[in-house]
C-alpha cells in the first residue's frame, strides 16, 4: 500500500509539472521542427513563450492574451508583454523564439502635436510596431557592453508633418523632430502601455549637418528616427565620413525594399516617402540640403528640408511621414 501511494504522488508530481509547462515552448525557427531538428538545441527547454503556429503578436507568444477570435489587447496588456520581454531577455539573451517582424499592437495612440499641431494623433487604434532589430545595438556598435535588447519601429508611418527646422544647415540634433520625440512622443508611448520602465536609449552615431567629418553620438533618445544605414544597411544620400557600418546599426529586419515601404496610418495601403534622421551629405549645399528619406518604393532618396528659392522656383518644405523606432531591453 505504501508503495503504491509514492506511485501515485510521483504520477500527480509530473502531472502538476506537465501542467505548468503546457504551451509554454517556444518555436524560434520552423513551427514543423522541433528538439534537435532545429540546429541541435532542443527548444523545448525555452520557457515563458506559447507556441502558436503563424501567430506574431509577442502579446500571444508570451501568453498575455489568447488566441481566440475578438481577443484584443488592452494597455496592461501592452506593459505586461514589455515585462515578459524584459525577462525573456535575461533568460535568452540572444531571443532566439523572438523573430523579426513579430509585433505588439497598441490598443490606442494619441500624441499631442508639435507645434502648432504637427503630428497630432487623435485617437490612432491598433498601431504595430515590428521587432525590426535584435540586439542590434550591443557591443562594438554602442560603444559599452549593453542588455540584451529588441528595436521596433512602427509598421506605418504616422501622420505627415515637417522636421521642423528653421536654420540652415540641417541637423536632426536639436530640430523640432527630435524635441517632438522625447517631449509629446515619449509620454503617449506610456500612456499607450510602453511604459519608461524598459525603454533603452542605445548610443547612436550620426552625422551633425551635410559636411559632417565625424559622428555626433546621442545617448539619451529612447524614441528617434533611425538613420540611412541602420534602415539600409548602405548610404547612398548620407554623410559618409561621419555615418559608417563600423559606427551605426543595422535593423535587419529592413532586408529588402518590399520590407522598407510604409504607408500612412490613415491609408496604410498607400505608400509613402517618409523620413529618416540622416542628413543628405555632399553635393549638397548649406542652403538646400535636406534630410534622407524612404521613397514610396521603399528605395533611398532626399528630402528637402527648407524652404528655397532656386532660379525663381519655390521648393516647399515636404511633409513626410515619419515612424520612430524605440528599444526594448
Amino acid at each position: 500500500m505504501k508503495r503504491k501511494t509514492r506511485i501515485l504522488a510521483l504520477v500527480s508530481g509530473l502531472m502538476a509539472v506537465a501542467v505548468m509547462f503546457i504551451g509554454c515552448t517556444v518555436d524560434a525557427h520552423d513551427p514543423a521542427k522541433t528538439g534537435q531538428e532545429q540546429g541541435g538545441q532542443d527548444q523545448t527547454s525555452k520557457k515563458n513563450l506559447i507556441e502558436v503556429p503563424g501567430a506574431h503578436n509577442l502579446a500571444v507568444k508570451f501568453g498575455v492574451i489568447g488566441t481566440e477570435p475578438g481577443a484584443e489587447t488592452t494597455k496592461a496588456d501592452v506593459k505586461k508583454t514589455l515585462e515578459k520581454i524584459h525577462e525573456y531577455l535575461e533568460n535568452y539573451p540572444d531571443a532566439e523564439g523572438i523573430k523579426l517582424g513579430d509585433y505588439i499592437e497598441l490598443p490606442e495612440l494619441n500624441v499631442s502635436g508639435h507645434p502648432g499641431d504637427e503630428g497630432k494623433i487623435d485617437g490612432l487604434s491598433k498601431a504595430h510596431v515590428l521587432v525590426v532589430g535584435i540586439n542590434s545595438f550591443k557591443n562594438p556598435i554602442n560603444g559599452t557592453d549593453t542588455a540584451s535588447h529588441l528595436v521596433f519601429q512602427f509598421e506605418d508611418a504616422l501622420v505627415a508633418r515637417t522636421m521642423g527646422v528653421e536654420d540652415t544647415p540641417y541637423s536632426y540634433i536639436g530640430s523640432e523632430m527630435q524635441t517632438y520625440l522625447r517631449k509629446k512622443f515619449v509620454p503617449a508611448l506610456g500612456n499607450a502601455g510602453v511604459t519608461s520602465d524598459y525603454l533603452w536609449a542605445p548610443r547612436r552615431a550620426i552625422a551633425a549637418q551635410f559636411n559632417s567629418e565625424s559622428p555626433t553620438f546621442i545617448a539619451d533618445d529612447t524614441v528617434w528616427l533611425p538613420t540611412e544605414r541602420e534602415i539600409f544597411g548602405d548610404r547612398s544620400y548620407s554623410v559618409n565620413a561621419a555615418e559608417t557600418t563600423t559606427n551605426q546599426a543595422r535593423l535587419e529586419y529592413y532586408a529588402t525594399a518590399e520590407s522598407r515601404k510604409k504607408g500612412l496610418s490613415a491609408t496604410p495601403t498607400t505608400f509613402v516617402k517618409y523620413w529618416l534622421a540622416s542628413p543628405a551629405g555632399p553635393p549638397a549645399t548649406p542652403d538646400n540640403v535636406g534630410a534622407c528619406a524612404v521613397s514610396e518604393d521603399g528605395l533611398a532618396t532626399a528630402a528637402l528640408v527648407f524652404e528655397v528659392v532656386i532660379v525663381d522656383i519655390s521648393f516647399p518644405v515636404e511633409p513626410l511621414g515619419f515612424a520612430p523606432a524605440f528599444c526594448i531591453k
